[in-house]
């Protein structure tokens, strides 16, 4: 008798974790700071152990809190999991975010042929679905880790791609930087 019942409890336990851990992973995702939105995914104290939908929601939203609080995205490795679960599960609006997250992970690790492999993904969804301003922010992207490793004529390529579908202000200051180093353009 003794058996059953000890079952029993260990099964309502596990659930009410369960249960508890997708509350705080709710409030996370509707919480309105950053900081607010920590604070409810450090209550959650096994993300590993979390159904896939909701790893790979925690890995989002933890990578997306670490980078809008400015800090390290080093050990945010969730985010491939979550990059990986919503490539096979779309979800409305977390693609371009995902790619993004991902590139900043890589880049963050010094993995730099990742990196630039997650900002193509991202463009190619952007172009996908014809998103302008998504493209041009990827373009952006890919010209701005160009400029930082001092490969310029890759930097100022994508800057000019990215003003052919957004204008930023940033993009036409960058890209009269680019051609002092460069020299000018060969006609």
């Amino acid at each position: 008798m003794k058996y059953p019942l000890s079952c029993i409890l260990i099964l309502v336990v596990l659930f009410s974790c369960t249960s508890g851990d997708k509350k705080w992973l709710t409030w996370a995702k509707e919480a309105d700071t950053a900081s607010e939105r920590l604070e409810y995914l450090n209550r959650i104290d096994f993300p590993l152990e979390l159904e896939p939908a909701d790893k790979a929601l925690y890995g989002f939203l933890l990578t997306q809190t670490h980078t809008r609080l400015r800090e390290s995205n080093a050990e945010d490795s969730l985010i491939l999991y979550a990059r990986d679960y919503y490539e096979k599960h779309p979800q409305e609006g977390y693609m371009p975010q995902v790619y993004e997250l991902s590139a900043d992970y890589y880049d963050w690790n010094k993995m730099y042929p990742q990196k630039l492999e997650m900002l193509q993904k991202g463009l190619n969804y952007s172009m996908e679905q014809k998103d302008s301003f998504l493209v041009s922010v990827f373009y952006t992207r890919t010209g701005i880790h160009h400029y930082t490793r001092r490969e310029y004529h890759q930097a100022l390529d994508n800057y000019q791609a990215s003003l052919r579908y957004h204008t930023f202000a940033n993009v036409y200051y960058m890209i009269g930087i680019l051609m002092e180093q460069t020299g000018p353009p060969i006609l």
